[in-house]
């Protein structure tokens, strides 16, 4: 299981989730008895798979209708993807990347760094990952940090599994399909928004 010696108050949050870090890879080697060397291995992948859901007092979000209606959230003419804010730990982070093809969730090692966070926080990881490119790229490990998504009353809160790669990119974060599951999250990037329900209502948070 991945940990960190971060500190947050869950206790204070309106809605805690809580995936599964763990790691899950694919590796085809043969088998040996003796002396008998194993057969080399392929890089395995990594997939991140969110597994336990944890709600104060037990209560389940209602449904909700989520629906993109209103002229003022049409931003016609634009390619833009969509980048958000975020809360991780207690601090505020932009240019985060909503990433719908990626199937994990990264966080880049500058922003690591920004964070107040040190090499004694993360958990080292064996795997290799595939790039869109076929890239092999070794993380430098991981680190389970909380998320917060909108603003209070309707925000919602992840404890995710980051992937810490040492990388140049434009973004701090990327996040992916397993979180936005997750969170139940509705993306239009037609209206640079994306939704999510929350037990307060529906809990938006548009782009930058």
């Amino acid at each position: 299981m991945f940990t960190t010696n971060l500190y947050f108050p869950l206790a204070d949050l309106l809605e805690i989730h809580r995936p599964n870090p763990r790691v899950r890879s694919k590796s085809k080697s043969t088998s040996s008895s003796g002396s008998q060397p194993r057969a080399a291995t392929a890089p395995r992948r990594i997939r991140l798979m969110p597994a336990l859901r944890l709600e104060r007092g037990m209560r389940m979000t209602k449904n909700l209708d989520i629906t993109f209606k209103s002229r003022s959230e049409e931003y016609p003419c634009h390619d833009d993807a969509l980048v958000i804010s975020i809360r991780m730990a207690n601090a505020y982070v932009k240019r985060v990347m909503i990433d719908t093809g990626s199937s994990t969730y990264i966080l880049y090692f500058n922003a690591f760094q920004k964070l107040g966070l040190i090499d004694k926080d993360l958990v080292t990881l064996t795997s290799i990952m595939t790039g869109f490119t076929g890239d092999f790229v070794s993380p430098m490990g991981a680190a389970t940090i909380p998320v917060t998504f909108g603003g209070e009353p309707r925000s919602k809160t992840l404890i995710v599994p980051f992937i810490v790669v040492k990388l140049p990119s434009a973004y701090n974060v990327i996040i992916g399909r397993p979180t936005l599951n997750w969170l139940k999250a509705i993306v239009s990037t037609y209206h640079r928004l994306m939704k999510f329900p929350t037990r307060a209502g529906v809990g938006e948070v548009r782009s930058d």
